[in-house]
């Protein structure tokens, strides 16, 4: 499985080179410029990248040459979610990284920041694998792909509700993220996350290619 994970790992650093470059740049121009929403929305793009490196797989029929090698239909699927797992802790630790630059060259520190530059890429990124993955594996990714595009629309309405910056201040309409919210949410997220993996594991086992 690991030859699977460094396989997307390669396609996507090979395919999304400049998408990559894109994203550093708005986590850093985010960070010092105390900006902390393009930091942020720069670590959603690193979140979704498993679902291109899904879209590749598609297109050049690798979902059906790969069974002719040792994988199990098993390890396909997990080697999928966790490149997602991968690419998420990578994008929480950019998140709190650029969260600390923020404080330290802008002094901006909100309870309501750093809650949500942790939470809700996490939250996003595996909300979107487990609504998406199940229907890929099912579908396909070109009919899957209007689930992602619903998704994404809905979690950027979401956003500008929750993020809240160091310039702006508490609406009065905005509960603030509680700390029992916060882990009820992660831990939410977490559960749907195990089910979609394991119901997606059930659907590729029984598709036929």
């Amino acid at each position: 499985m690991k030859g699977l994970i460094l396989k997307d790992i390669i396609q996507i650093w090979k395919n999304y080179k400049i998408l990559l470059l894109i994203e550093l740049i708005l986590v850093v121009f985010g960070a010092f410029s105390g900006n902390l929403f393009m930091s942020f929305y720069g670590t959603l793009l690193l979140g979704i990248l498993p679902y291109s490196s899904m879209t590749f797989d598609d297109t050049s029929r690798w979902n059906i040459y790969c069974l002719t090698m040792p994988f199990s239909r098993t390890q396909i699927v997990s080697s999928k979610y966790m490149l997602t797992v991968i690419l998420c802790c990578a994008a929480e630790l950019v998140s709190v990284i650029s969260y600390i630059v923020s404080y330290v060259t802008n002094h901006s520190d909100t309870d309501m920041s750093i809650r949500s530059m942790i939470i809700f890429p996490l939250a996003f990124t595996l909300l979107f694998t487990a609504i998406n993955f199940p229907l890929i594996f099912k579908l396909g990714t070109g009919k899957a792909r209007i689930a992602a595009l619903i998704l994404s629309g809905a979690a950027a309405g979401f956003a500008s509700t929750f993020f809240i910056t160091s310039d702006d201040p508490p609406q009065p309409t905005t509960p603030p993220i509680t700390s029992a919210a916060a882990l009820i949410a992660v831990v939410t997220v977490l559960a749907l996350f195990c089910v979609s993996w394991l119901l997606s594991i059930k659907i590729y086992q029984k598709k036929e290619l």
